[in-house]
């Protein structure tokens, strides 16, 4: 079975089939008022057999974008469309706003700038003029944080003007929006349940997963394909470790105890930022740790930042259980801080 892409990979997809000559239809929401499966900025390709990539949020409004799109690529035009959920049969009952627009090769350039910002674990700005009237053409630009606009640089100015503190707008026919680095899941230790980790968490489409072990057998990318990296750290953890930033999930799953502590250590030094800290273990074992990297000098306001025994209670004790459990706690921990637990906004 192939493994969904994450959602930072759009723009990397979206090159690479202009590269191709593939052809596909680019469809993403600019507009969701109300409740709405998803919001704006979320992204979908559409194949010319009515297959996709990534998601608009299901359902019935999905279905419709997939038909209207799969339809006209014998004359490939752009559109936006208003979909009222409710008279889809979608009880949410918002109102989504979609645009969708074939695949052009001039935009390749545009797509692999945006892409090259997310390796490099950059945010930028993609930016749209919507099409009016008989013009089909969306005019399109990528602005870095740092560095200059690329693509039309009227829609850059546009758009910057646009976005006033919030990660998305609709302005007149200018759709903006600030797209954050992905995030990140850096699992240290491939066993059993980092490797499951590592699955079920890359499956959820939303982070890109690292994994990094001591162990050649264990830090192969053959084995665990579905990981955007893979690392081969030094024996026993002891010297340069990837390191986190405040937009990355760390997981501490290693061989052993004394393994975990090098990690744990190695995480807190410093002032290295980190969303979340999590290491497997029990009760005994975190007061154990604790007392150990106390002893060793480590901040005691750093300490608190672990998380440990890691997971939602699920009493299971099988790695696939374990892990379901760590990425459910990682998850929640998201929300939380992104505020959708709250009905909030992403983009933290």
């Amino acid at each position: 079975m192939t493994q969904p892409l994450p959602e930072s990979r759009f723009f990397h997809e979206a090159a690479r089939l202009l590269a191709a000559g593939r052809p596909f239809y680019a469809c993403r929401v600019v507009e969701a008022v109300g409740s709405a499966p998803r919001n704006a900025g979320a992204h979908m390709l559409v194949f010319p057999d009515g297959g996709i990539a990534f998601t608009l949020g299901g359902g019935a409004v999905e279905g419709r974008v997939m038909r209207e799109a799969a339809m006209r690529f014998d004359r490939p035009r752009a559109w936006v469309a208003e979909h009222h959920l409710g008279d889809l049969g979608m009880h949410c009952g918002g109102v989504m706003r979609v645009l969708c627009e074939p695949g052009r090769a001039q935009d390749a350039p545009l797509y692999r700038a945006a892409a090259a910002c997310v390796e490099r674990r950059e945010a930028f700005l993609w930016a749209c003029r919507l099409p009016r009237g008989e013009a089909n053409e969306v005019v399109k630009a990528v602005v870095p944080e740092d560095g200059a606009p690329r693509g039309d640089a009227e829609l850059a100015r546009r758009a910057v003007e646009a976005l006033t503190g919030a990660d998305w707008a609709l302005h007149g026919d200018v759709f903006a929006q600030r797209v954050h680095p992905p995030l990140r899941l850096l699992i240290f230790g491939a066993g059993h349940v980092g490797a499951k980790l590592a699955e079920v968490a890359a499956a959820t489409g939303v982070f890109d997963v690292e994994v990094v072990d001591d162990r050649a057998a264990f830090a192969d990318p053959e084995r665990l394909p579905f990981c955007h990296a893979v690392t081969l750290a030094p024996p026993d953890y002891r010297g340069p470790l990837p390191r986190p930033d405040a937009r990355t999930f760390v997981a501490v799953i290693t061989r052993c105890h004394a393994t975990d502590q090098v990690v744990v250590r190695a995480l807190l030094e410093g002032e290295a930022p980190f969303a979340y800290l999590g290491m497997i273990g029990s009760v005994p074992k975190r007061a154990r740790l604790l007392k150990l990297l106390s002893e060793d000098g480590v901040p005691r306001e750093r300490l608190e930042r672990v998380t440990t025994p890691m997971g939602l209670l699920s009493g299971g004790k099988h790695p696939g259980e374990i892990a379901v459990s760590m990425r459910a706690e990682i998850v929640q921990r998201k929300n939380e801080l992104d505020g959708t637990l709250e009905g909030g906004r992403a983009g933290w």
